[in-house]
């Protein structure tokens, strides 16, 4: 049987990205890694299950619209993307 096991997102600056998504989502670098290397590292929950998130360093160029994208759930919506905005996000109006 074939699953999911990690969703990687390409990145460019990998100290950047560490930052954000471990603040964004309450995560933590993998047990097995003590930082993130030069070019990946894969990011879980603090505590308890849940989806492992990957980052790798890419050196493709940005697209406007990329084909892959997460879909992130909120009990608050206005009040999370204020939050993450304030961690460095940036809004995009498609």
């Amino acid at each position: 049987m074939l699953h999911i096991g990690t969703t990687v997102v390409g990145v460019e600056d990998l100290g950047r990205a560490i930052e954000f998504w471990t603040r964004a989502l309450d995560y933590v670098l993998r047990a097995d890694q003590t930082t993130g290397d030069d070019a990946f590292t894969v990011l879980v929950p603090a505590e308890g299950p849940g989806a492992s998130l990957a980052l790798q360093v890419s050196e493709s160029r940005i697209e406007p619209r990329p084909r892959v994208h997460l879909d992130l759930y909120a009990d608050d919506p206005p009040a999370e993307i204020d939050r993450l905005v304030r961690l460095g996000a940036t809004r995009v109006d498609w």
